[in-house]
């Protein structure tokens, strides 16, 4: 089992001493910097006190301060292991339009990256709404193929 230094203690801990925050691009867990001894109930109670405008206020300062393609960046490389310049090109290449229903993006209706959950592998930009009905269905081609059938047997 690895090891990691907490940010909050200073002290060397094994990973299960972590919360995992997200998993990384090739499959890995990538795991929170402070311990969950850390991360206690008193933090927690913190950031829950303060209301949703509060929240939304920090981020978009936080944007605001850093700049919005620098914030853009750092949340693509961190979730997905591109860069914006890299989305940037997958959105001009598919016309800023859904891959599957071909919906327009725009500010309302946002590209999401796709991506294989198992591999990390990036597949295409959809509309959020393609994106949330291939989760529901956990990337299952039987299930959607039976989807399919579904619905072209209860069509009018």
């Amino acid at each position: 089992m690895k090891n990691k230094i907490c940010t909050g203690c200073k002290e060397e801990k094994p990973v299960s001493d972590y919360y995992i925050q997200r998993i990384g691009t090739k499959g890995q867990p990538v795991y929170a910097a402070a311990c969950k001894i850390c991360l206690s109930d008193k933090a927690k109670e913190k950031w829950s006190s303060l209301t949703k405008e509060d929240k939304l206020k920090r981020g978009r300062m936080s944007r605001e301060r850093i700049g919005e393609d620098y914030y853009k960046n750092y949340r693509l490389q961190a979730r997905y292991g591109i860069t914006l310049e890299e989305y940037n090109s997958m959105l001009d290449s598919q016309n800023s339009l859904c891959y599957l229903c071909e919906t327009p993006f725009d500010e309302d209706n946002k590209a999401q990256v796709d991506h294989d959950h198992k591999t990390g592998k990036i597949r295409k930009l959809l509309c959020r709404s393609c994106n949330t009905a291939i989760g529901h269905m956990k990337e299952d081609i039987d299930v959607l193929k039976k989807s399919i059938k579904y619905i072209e047997e209860h069509s009018l």
